[in-house]
């Protein structure tokens, strides 16, 4: 039971916790830093799920799981103190608390030493935003009007075909050990595979972060996009003709 209630509490917290930390990487940067920000939490997610992955192989931690559950959760401590010194977002504080003042300190924690015209800038900008966010303040006539507006249809149903496009190769992502385990291979070669694709997961995060705000969104979106559908497919091509042979 024990077991059971803590995944479930775990799910939900990881989920609340997760879009908090997107929503606070895209608002403590300058406007101008925020993309490559954003990508900041798949590059450190994918460093620790190499990290996790690695230390669940038979050769390190894999047959000791009390030993690898306790590392993580020392990792999960140190995480929490490092939090614990962080300031609100500054767009957090300004807007929905309306603290001008805590929003100027945040500004300087986050920005490091700006002049004062600076910070009164970013601090405009952050207003600005602000106004526009409770002019287009989401509503249920609002989430109707997606779907009877043919143009608004349009961009959610590309929205969700994009999605769509990625989201497969999450499942050979997490689920490679098993699914190179069901081909026949060896156990040493399926943990450490799965190991080297977070590598690549950690190497393309990098990449994406460093050219997100350089090259553009689409520029990256489709041909990445078009390679994961050839991939999953010649993957999946695969996984049936081993069962032929």
């Amino acid at each position: 039971n024990m077991i059971h209630s803590g995944r479930l509490a775990s799910s939900i917290a990881t989920a609340v916790a997760f879009q908090s930390i997107i929503l606070y990487l895209q608002e403590f940067p300058p406007t101008e830093k925020r993309g490559t920000t954003s990508y900041m939490s798949d590059v450190v997610f994918s460093l620790f799920a190499f990290i996790c992955m690695s230390l669940g192989t038979k050769e390190l931690l894999g047959d000791r799981l009390p030993v690898l559950m306790t590392v993580q959760i020392g990792l999960c401590v140190l995480s929490c103190c490092l939090t614990l010194r962080l300031h609100e977002s500054p767009k957090f504080l300004l807007i929905n608390i309306n603290d001008e003042s805590a929003a100027r300190d945040s500004i300087r924690i986050f920005h490091g030493d700006k002049d004062d015209e600076s910070i009164e800038a970013f601090i405009e900008e952050l207003k600005k935003e602000g106004h526009e966010e409770i002019e287009h303040a989401s509503s249920m006539k609002d989430v109707i009007t997606i779907f009877t507006e043919p143009a608004l249809r349009k961009t959610m149903l590309l929205g969700l075909a994009a999605v769509q496009m990625v989201v497969p190769m999450w499942t050979f992502l997490f689920n490679s050990t098993d699914l190179l385990l069901d081909m026949n291979a060896s156990k040493f070669i399926s943990q450490w595979t799965s190991s080297a694709m977070i590598v690549c997961y950690f190497i393309g995060s990098l990449l994406g972060g460093y050219l997100i705000d350089r090259v553009g969104r689409r520029t990256l979106f489709i041909p990445c996009s078009s390679i994961i559908v050839i991939c999953v497919g010649a993957i999946s091509l695969s996984f049936y003709l081993s069962h032929l042979v």
